[in-house]
């Protein structure tokens, strides 16, 4: 790849409060050495209410403090509180307008020193590969035991992890001008959705049931997996997150979870080279490593869905008290 005429995707950071979690994150992006090359795009939102006001004035007092290390810092910083989502979706739409691809983030997220490396270098190399939908950093480590002694093989998976990731621009509008209640509904009706996952099933059930098909990693997920499009992981992690301590939106408290180790300021990304093969994860995969119990409701639920489509099936299935 000729390092002369390289792109270097932006980075979108949404924050509001969290301090101690966002200083961490840029601080483990600075350690990158691409940090130099790299613009980023921070979006602070405004808190929500006062309770929030202390965290927030820290973040905004680290921001007017200057940060350093990388080629330009764009801060948008919010007159009122956008709410996660909507902060999160106004940065990619801005951000997309400028340039050909990105990386987002949220505050809570810590990064290997070769992260930049790697989101850099498989931008470039699958940029044209209409399958590949993004590149993501995050590896289980449960995924990572599954992956060790496949060192020629490149995973992909239809699921999207948003514990840092790179997508094209074109590839997520033309995401973003597809999903829709409707066309959910109409590809889980096709028979080859009987054939979904448990791991991605659970979750669509759970969409239903809230109703919610908003642009999301769960709805990111739908759509790779009913468009057989794929996101790319890592053998071994490259982010680590920290934000299971109760302070994010969907987060619980959960401090002692493993989210993702990986050594401080170790190198392990190598190029691929032409004798390492593309395999999507099969079956085996879900089956060992993200298989939540499904009950007989989730099934029923399921099934109903897939029979009736969603009007039909949400009053039968309230009729009959499944949920």
């Amino acid at each position: 790849m000729d390092n002369h005429n390289r792109v270097y995707a932006p980075i979108i950071i949404t924050t509001c409060n969290r301090y101690e979690l966002f200083k961490a994150c840029i601080e483990s992006l600075k350690k990158n050495a691409l940090a130099i090359e790299t613009e980023l795009f921070i979006g602070l939102d405004y808190p929500p209410s006062d309770q929030y006001e202390d965290g927030y004035h820290k973040v905004e007092d680290y921001l007017n403090k200057g940060i350093n290390g990388f080629k330009n810092i764009n801060i948008i910083k919010r007159n009122y509180n956008f709410g996660a989502l909507r902060n999160e979706l106004d940065l990619i739409d801005l951000v997309s307008q400028k340039c050909d691809r990105w990386i987002f983030t949220e505050d809570d997220n810590v990064f290997s020193v070769d992260f930049l490396d790697y989101m850099n270098y498989y931008l470039e190399l699958y940029k044209d590969n209409d399958k590949i939908f993004s590149v993501g950093a995050y590896t289980h480590p449960k995924e990572e035991k599954f992956f060790a002694g496949k060192e020629n093989y490149i995973f992909a998976k239809p699921s999207c992890n948003a514990y840092g990731y790179g997508v094209w621009s074109d590839k997520w509008s033309e995401f973003a001008n597809t999903i829709s209640r409707g066309w959910f509904e109409d590809n889980v009706r096709k028979t080859y959705s009987l054939k979904m996952p448990r791991r991605i099933k659970y979750r669509f059930v759970g969409a239903f049931v809230e109703d919610r098909w908003e642009i999301a990693d769960t709805t990111i997920g739908f759509y790779l997996w009913f468009s057989k499009k794929y996101q790319t992981l890592p053998r071994n992690t490259k982010v680590k997150n920290n934000g299971y301590d109760g302070s994010g939106v969907h987060a619980p408290d959960c401090k002692d979870r493993n989210e993702g180790v990986f050594k401080e300021n170790e190198r392990d990304f190598e190029a691929e080279t032409a004798d390492n093969k593309f395999c999507v994860v099969s079956k085996e995969y879900y089956s060992k490593l993200h298989c939540p119990p499904l009950t007989i409701k989730y099934e029923i639920i399921y099934y109903t869905i897939h029979l009736l489509g969603f009007n039909k099936a949400r009053n039968l299935l309230k009729r009959l008290k499944i949920f």
